[in-house]
């Protein structure tokens, strides 16, 4: 849906149904937006989808359910650059690089979640910030949730990485991330739920990008799913 800023009680306009065809949608997850067009992936249609921005028109499709180069496998997350696509191959555990121009395929950077639909992603000028589910490691029905800060030049190269946990608990989570990632000037913004005490509590986190040190901590206990690009639940 198209919304008009003023008021978002009013819809410009309005594209897509449950489905597999062109102008259908099959549970959409991480969306990214640039100039012209908005890029959003379908995490069981196994595909890229792309539209203009000014009446939702489908411009092109990248990939289907496989392994291949050209495959994806339960997308959860996408990231657009001036040049460079980058899409959150989540059932390959891995995330793709393409060129913005033809969607060629550059490289894939593995990245080690085992977790399902629980991966996601975004851009500032330098970095590329992967955040994703896996299995803790000192307890196998625990979840940790993991936030790395990659070079956006050489996605390999892992700048930084931490365990994302809500501030009263500093061993153990069951967490799941709940909708986009969120970043303001020199902030990331976090939205997760946590099961550890059997209470489902909701928390958005205000990230510092250069340490991640944690600034600010919501928590509700009052379901939320996703979070605004400028970190407004």
């Amino acid at each position: 849906m198209s919304f008009d800023r003023s008021s978002f009680s009013v819809v410009d306009s309005s594209f897509g149904s449950l489905g597999t065809g062109t102008t259908n949608f099959y549970n959409p997850f991480q969306m990214a937006v640039d100039d012209k067009k908005l890029y959003g992936v379908e995490f069981a249609n196994h595909r890229l989808k792309i539209m203009d921005k000014d009446d939702l028109h489908v411009a092109d499709f990248y990939g289907e359910l496989g392994r291949g180069t050209t495959n994806l496998h339960l997308p959860t997350g996408i990231a657009v650059t001036n040049t460079r696509i980058f899409i959150a191959d989540d059932g390959n555990q891995r995330i793709l690089e393409l060129k913005k121009s033809t969607y060629g395929f550059v490289r894939e950077i593995k990245i080690p979640i085992t977790t399902l639909g629980n991966m996601r992603i975004l851009t500032d000028e330098k970095n590329l910030y992967v955040f994703y589910g896996n299995v803790a490691s000192t307890a196998s029905l625990f979840t940790d949730l993991v936030l790395e800060k990659r070079d956006l030049v050489n996605p390999e190269t892992i700048v930084a990485r931490t365990t994302i946990l809500p501030s009263t608990n500093s061993e153990l989570s069951n967490g799941i991330i709940m909708g986009d990632m969120g970043q303001n000037d020199d902030f990331l913004f976090l939205s997760f739920t946590d099961d550890r005490e059997g209470s489902w509590l909701y928390y958005v986190q205000k990230i510092l990008k250069d340490d991640f040190s944690l600034v600010r901590e919501l928590v509700s206990g009052d379901s939320h799913y996703g979070i605004a690009g400028n970190g407004y639940a």
